[in-house]
């Protein structure tokens, strides 16, 4: 069909398209070679030998080691829920930490309620508290419960003595298979007794 006898429908309409021979331009050929050249590279220099840290030049030891988390973070995320980031509890629902003796008048007593919890009523300063605080002895590690108690017993004014992780171990075995949680004030002051000399 000649130019001056096709219709101009047909003259307005763009070619078919055809498949070149490479479809690919060359200079993506050529990135892509020698992106892939240079992780070849990288690879050899680190001779392959764990190419599950390739990238991470730190020891095996040093990229295993958690990090050690300090009392407040762990008070943050453990109790402060309940206990509010201040210490002060929510009235008539959970104790406060702020002057508790609970907490500060002797150093066993807080590890014993963290390792194993306490259900039932619990009085302080005039009000009657009858909740459940779960236990976090599977939870935390013995340094993890030091810290974090040591961190309530000196925060919000409180001028508790530190308690260290050789302290929860001693109460840890003190317990020996007791999984139960303790019973209310009463119980806890019944065990403060039995161990004071």
């Amino acid at each position: 069909m000649s130019e001056s006898r096709t219709p101009p429908q047909l003259r307005r309409e763009y070619p078919d398209p055809y498949e070149a021979k490479n479809p690919i331009p060359a200079l993506y050929l050529v990135f892509f070679g020698a992106v892939a050249a240079v992780g070849f590279g990288y690879l050899i220099q680190h001779k392959g030998d764990d190419l599950a840290l390739a990238g991470d030049e730190r020891s095996s030891q040093a990229s295993a080691a958690p990090a050690e988390r300090s009392g407040a973070v762990l008070y943050q995320a453990t109790c402060a829920a309940c206990h509010q980031p201040t210490g002060t509890g929510v009235p008539g629902a959970f104790p406060p930490l702020v002057s508790s003796p609970w907490l500060l008048d002797d150093p066993e007593t807080p590890v014993r309620i963290v390792l194993l919890g306490v259900q039932g009523k619990l009085e302080l300063a005039g009000h009657t508290y009858d909740g459940a605080m779960p236990p976090f002895g599977k939870q935390l590690n013995d340094g993890e419960i030091a810290r974090v108690l040591t961190h309530a017993r000196s925060a919000w004014g409180n001028q508790g003595a530190a308690i260290s992780e050789a302290d929860v171990r001693r109460v840890r075995a003190s317990l020996g298979t007791r999984t139960q949680s303790w019973q209310g004030g009463a119980e806890l002051t019944a065990a403060r007794a039995a161990r004071s000399p």
